[in-house]
């Protein structure tokens, strides 16, 4: 068991998440879905850079959850398995605030019976989006260019305070690789069954 405040001061620290701002994602709201957000979320959360602790249901935990996108069937399996336990306070810490949309180019935010469940059942969200894509030592996208083994790494694509994108050198026997090849060896490390096209460069 360990204090949700220790734990969450740490990651802060850890993510810098007082460098970035991402109260521009409100944006994307439905009418009125900022309203019932703010009966759940903490006021710091929705008046600051929208990273970090959003929702403070339990001072204790002992369990966290990982996940990128907060599905509602990802969501309902925590709460199942935190039912199962007697709910004795665990976390989530998500990458974003919300899932993507199956068949449309749109966000779907966590409606209120589930944010109602995560209360009544002591799990707590801490939200780490562009200070995780951002951080110098274990980004996404430097981890991706590690997988590929690129050399020569340097940081670009300003990004809410930070720099998300990697730019570096292919490392091949040669010095170059097609783009079919690498396209392959994108979706080896990203552990995908296969391509959907051809390469043609």
């Amino acid at each position: 068991m360990i204090a949700q405040a220790a734990l969450t001061s740490k990651l802060d620290k850890y993510f810098d998440i007082a460098a970035f701002d991402e109260h521009d994602t409100r944006r994307f709201f439905t009418a009125g879905y900022e309203s019932t957000l703010r009966r759940y979320a903490l006021a710091s959360f929705l008046d600051g850079g929208w990273n970090g602790l959003l929702l403070d249901n339990t001072p204790q935990i002992d369990r966290v959850y990982l996940v990128v996108f907060p599905s509602p069937q990802v969501l309902d399996t925590i709460i199942a398995r935190e039912v199962e336990r007697g709910a004795p306070g665990a976390m989530i810490f998500s990458h974003h605030l919300f899932d993507l949309a199956e068949n449309a180019p749109a966000m779907e935010f966590v409606q209120e019976p589930i944010l109602q469940e995560l209360r009544e059942h002591h799990i707590n969200w801490y939200v780490c989006h562009s200070p995780l894509d951002c951080h110098d030592t274990i980004s996404t996208s430097g981890a991706l260019a590690d997988a590929l083994k690129l050399k020569n790494q340097t940081r670009f694509a300003p990004y809410h305070g930070g720099k998300a994108g990697i730019v570096g050198t292919v490392s091949a026997p040669n010095g170059t690789v097609g783009f079919h090849e690498f396209c392959k060896k994108v979706a080896e490390v990203n552990e995908l069954p296969g391509l959907r096209y051809q390469g043609i460069r």
